[in-house]
């Protein structure tokens, strides 16, 4: 059995799904979970941002606590590394 399949992405539904709501909500989720294993949760912040291609979202620290907790500990990273469920 010789069985050649040939797979064509649909570039254009593949950058439909990568602006979409859904998957901005689906980020956004994912940062919370970050957000929320981290003691210190007030002093960061997410921010979300829908590009030409793709939906970004972001957590920075939005205190001073906040950017030198993440400086010497690498917190936001362990925090994600969490939130992968």
């Amino acid at each position: 059995m010789n069985n050649k399949s040939k797979f064509v992405l649909n570039k254009k539904g593949v950058r439909q799904l990568l602006r979409s709501e859904e998957l901005g909500e689906v980020l956004k989720t994912y940062a919370n979970n970050g957000i929320n294993t981290v003691a210190s949760a007030k002093d960061y912040q997410i921010s979300e941002y829908r590009g030409k291609n793709r939906t970004n979202v972001s957590i920075s620290a939005r205190t001073e606590r906040g950017k030198k907790e993440n400086l010497n500990n690498n917190i936001l990273l362990k925090a994600l590394g969490s939130s992968k469920g």
